[in-house]
């Protein structure tokens, strides 16, 4: 009620100026609390969380590390390269293994290009299977009348585009 009198009272012969109010002076605190304290130091709290993060990370690089070892091993073993792990011990065998291995496939590569040899294959379908060529061309020509051409109807012709697309689709569930 008194902000409505005061409004009333500041407002001369309907003037739309109000007149200037005066603002509260500001509180002055006084008191000791208002002197700011230093905060007490404490130590970060470490999550869980992080420190599970940390042990995974690390176990990874390890896990990696020992299968770097393990690569550069069978590497040498494969090669028979000894200057890059001159403490690794090989596996007996695997560079016989590798070469007889090779040949084999060698052999199996040379036996696959002689089967598409086709004149491997004329030689193999006269001395083996009896085949014998046609002295005369026995060619015969075959004449199409209308009568021996199909009707597609007009439901099963190709559609082209999205509705086709989808009618190929349905059709598939049908």
């Amino acid at each position: 009620m008194a902000a409505s009198a005061l409004r009333n009272e500041s407002y001369i012969y309907a003037d739309a100026l109000p007149l200037p109010v005066e603002a509260p002076a500001p509180r002055v605190n006084t008191t000791a609390d208002a002197i700011a304290k230093p905060r007490e130091l404490t130590r970060p709290r470490v999550s869980f969380f992080s420190v599970l993060g940390f042990v995974f990370i690390a176990s990874l690089a390890v896990a990696c590390m020992l299968s770097h070892i393990e690569l550069t091993r069978i590497s040498a073993d494969i090669t028979g390269v000894r200057g890059l792990a001159p403490k690794i011990k090989p596996k007996t065998g695997i560079a016989e293994k590798l070469s007889e291995r090779r040949e084999q496939n060698n052999a199996l590569r040379v036996e696959y290009e002689r089967a598409f040899d086709l004149k491997e294959i004329e030689r193999y379908a006269i001395e083996e299977l009896g085949m014998v060529r046609p002295q005369t061309p026995e060619t015969r020509s075959v004449g199409i009348t209308p009568a021996d051409k199909a009707v597609v109807p007009a439901t099963e012709r190709n559609k082209g585009g999205a509705a086709g697309l989808l009618d190929s689709i349905l059709e598939y569930f049908r």
